[in-house]
């Protein structure tokens, strides 16, 4: 769904929604919208069977290809790629017992990387110890707001941000 098709069913103007939303949530409701479909986006591919193409028509988008390309901006990777790699988490954990993971991150913005991380707690389970390493990627404010964001998801430990901050 789009910004007007939220301002219709609210009924409110486009402006006034993004006015009221940038305010609350110091994104833009274009923003807003496109960070709830992302993370909708992941959960579906995590949880459901269905493909990429299913997905991008359940989310609205008329042309799979573009929703692939809306995915890999704002996840830093393909659908594919993605949902491999909680493939192959989930595989690690069962054939090998591992409940351990380091979770890089770094990317921009940070919210991006929280969102990775609750999907990845919720895939694997709470008995499994989750490392977040943003040593390399956040600046210090990002890791404490990470950090805070990140509080209900038990992981074991957050490296903190290294001196440079973000490179």
């Amino acid at each position: 769904m789009s910004v007007h098709d939220y301002s219709l069913l609210l009924h409110v103007t486009e402006s006034r929604l993004t006015s009221v939303t940038k305010r609350i949530t110091g994104i833009t409701a274009g923003q807003f919208v496109q960070e709830r479909s992302l993370l909708e986006a992941k959960r579906l591919l995590i949880h459901s069977g269905a493909t990429v193409s299913q997905i991008a028509f359940q989310l609205g988008f008329d042309d799979p290809a573009y929703f692939s390309r809306f995915f890999k901006k704002g996840a830093g990777r393909s659908p594919k790629e993605f949902k491999a790699a909680f493939e192959e988490a989930l595989r690690m954990r069962q054939e090998y017992g591992i409940t351990t993971f380091k979770v890089k991150v770094g990317r921009d913005p940070f919210t991006d990387d929280v969102a990775a991380v609750r999907a990845l707690r919720e895939a694997l389970g709470p008995d499994v110890e989750l490392y977040v390493d943003g040593n390399r990627g956040w600046s210090a404010s990002e890791s404490a707001r990470a950090m805070r964001e990140m509080a209900d998801l038990d992981s074991r430990a957050v490296e903190r941000a290294s001196q440079e901050g973000r490179r």
